[in-house]
């Protein structure tokens, strides 16, 4: 028996999910007086994957960089973490993630980054997984860099990944970036990253047609939406100019309805302050008794707008009323 025999017996037994056999194949490697590889270190340690072996994953890895230190010349000024093949690591991680213990698959990433070597897709996906897990932006970020640095094209799962923690880091333009690149290469945005991608402009009115055209991709892949979906493309819109956009918070506003989502008080605040942009007195007015009938408080604002809205339209019974309705409520 040779030690490629055993290699690809260990490769083998991954998809078997026999963790045990895989560590029997292992000591039998060795007992037979066989030095394990490189290889074999990672084929091993990727037979344990299948049962969530992570500690003895570790041990494997840690017996593999002992051997490789122990083998290396002394004279070689190679670091360990160069010595040690790449293979090795992303097995590791792969073990480590699939053993749900993200923030050890992002450590070993770390190592793997500050070396010379280039880690594998997942191993990536795995360390940015533990970045949203963590609520760390910074470095999901600066993992996506490194990656395009290093040649290494990120998936579906890689961006949505980033842009989940570009919202948390409110950073709209590096989100942006990313969504010109995923759409630049044909990289399918899930719910979740088109959901993050309009969360993300939710402070920038001047990026309010970007929100939108996220809003329309949504709507064009079917996708269950979200509340924020909509009420953050209507608060932009409403700020940016309110004036001009009026009618487009009025199509969000019944659009978000056809996909079974109920307003809120910001959506019907947006709603019924365009409304009072479009003259439509009794839309506003309709919108206002919706708001009372879910028990939502009914502020200035929605009042104000109403009794505009009716001035506008030359209903001056109607906001005399209104206003004899806001001096009994205290407004």
């Amino acid at each position: 028996r040779t030690l490629e025999c055993f290699v690809l017996g260990l490769t083998a037994l991954k998809s078997s999910f026999d963790w045990q056999l895989g560590l029997s194949v292992f000591t039998d490697l060795k007992n037979a007086q066989i030095q394990p590889d490189q290889k074999a270190y990672a084929a091993a340690i990727r037979a344990m994957e299948g049962g969530e072996q992570w500690e003895i994953a570790l041990s494997l890895i840690n017996e593999c960089n002992r051997t490789t230190t122990a083998s290396s010349p002394p004279s070689s000024s190679t670091s360990t973490t160069n010595m040690m093949d790449v293979e090795v690591y992303d097995a590791m991680i792969s073990v480590l993630h699939q053993a749900k213990q993200p923030e050890r698959a992002y450590d070993l990433l770390m190592t793997l980054k500050n070396s010379s070597l280039v880690g594998h897709l997942d191993s990536y996906n795995a360390a940015i997984h533990w970045c949203v897990v963590s609520k760390n932006w910074k470095s999901a970020i600066d993992l996506l860099g490194h990656m395009l640095q290093k040649k290494v094209m990120p998936n579906s799962a890689t961006c949505n990944g980033v842009l989940s923690c570009c919202d948390m880091g409110h950073c709209t333009n590096d989100a942006w970036k990313l969504i010109k690149f995923m759409r630049k290469y044909n990289i399918k945005m899930g719910r979740s990253a088109l959901i993050s991608g309009i969360s993300c402009m939710r402070d920038r009115a001047d990026k309010w047609d970007k929100a939108w055209g996220l809003v329309q991709d949504m709507e064009n892949e079917a996708f269950q939406a979200d509340i924020r979906v909509y009420t953050i493309p209507m608060q932009l819109l409403a700020d940016d100019d309110i004036e001009a956009h009026w009618e487009k918070i009025i199509h969000l506003y019944h659009n978000m309805q056809l996909f079974a989502l109920a307003p809120d008080q910001l959506a019907y605040r947006m709603f019924v302050r365009a409304c009072d942009e479009g003259r439509q007195w009794e839309t506003a007015m309709e919108a206002v008794h919706k708001m009372q009938n879910n028990k939502m408080r009914v502020g200035l604002d929605e009042y104000h707008h109403m009794v505009h809205a009716c001035l506008a339209s030359q209903k001056w019974e109607l906001a005399i009323g209104l206003v004899d309705t806001m001096q009994v409520s205290n407004l």
